[in-house]
């Protein structure tokens, strides 16, 4: 999936987490939340593209062109092309390959980390 590219994507089941089409099952933490202009109550939702269901990142069982990606409940997200070891953007989305995330640069004062932060805002 390319930058701008439009696809397909579906809406998911924000209030009942055990249905087939939950974003829960869907595509857990990674859904865009649709609101009533008036009420700004939510009335639906649907999954941000290139995003899947959980995962394992250490085993990378996600379909083809995704890989497994965060900490707290890991999703399968599309893959960038950022290798191992190259500078990553905290964007809306997934920048790294398959295999890595993207983190802040570890500051470390008397061998003490006093700094580690996740590169993205979702997701982990």
């Amino acid at each position: 999936m390319n930058s701008g590219q439009l696809v397909c994507t579906p809406y998911c089941d924000l209030e009942n987490d055990t249905a087939p089409n939950a974003c829960a099952v869907l595509c857990p933490n990674n859904e865009v939340e649709i609101w009533d202009d008036e009420t700004m109550a939510p009335i639906g939702a649907f999954c941000i593209p290139g995003t899947g269901g959980t995962c394992d990142p250490l085993a990378q069982d996600c379909g083809p062109n995704q890989g497994c990606f965060g900490f707290e409940m890991p999703v399968c997200e599309g893959i960038g092309d950022v290798p191992s070891g190259g500078e990553c953007a905290a964007i809306f989305g997934n920048t790294c390959q398959k295999g890595s995330t993207c983190m802040s640069v570890i500051t470390k004062i008397d061998g003490q980390i006093i700094k580690i932060n996740e590169g993205r805002n979702f997701a982990g």
